[in-house]
C-alpha cells in the first residue's frame, strides 16, 4: 500500500456482511484462530482493516467443484 493511500477500517458488522456470515459466527472465527486480528479504535470497538481481511479472503482454499 502506498503512503498516500488510506486503509478503510471496518466494523464487525460490515466485516461479518462482507464475508456473508453472521456477527455471531464472526466472534467463532476470531476466537478459533487463523483469522485477522482486529484493532482497537476505542475501549469498546474494535475494526479490521480492509487490507487485512483481502489478503485473508484471497489466501482461502477454492473449494473443488464437483
Amino acid at each position: 500500500m502506498h503512503s498516500d493511500q488510506l486503509d478503510s477500517v471496518l466494523t464487525r458488522k460490515e466485516t461479518a456482511k462482507i464475508l456473508g456470515v453472521t456477527p455471531s459466527t464472526l466472534d467463532r472465527m476470531r476466537k478459533d484462530g487463523g483469522f485477522p486480528h482486529p484493532i482497537k479504535l476505542s475501549p469498546q470497538r474494535i475494526g479490521w482493516r480492509q487490507s487485512d481481511l483481502s489478503h485473508w479472503i484471497a489466501t482461502r482454499p477454492a473449494m473443488d467443484r464437483p
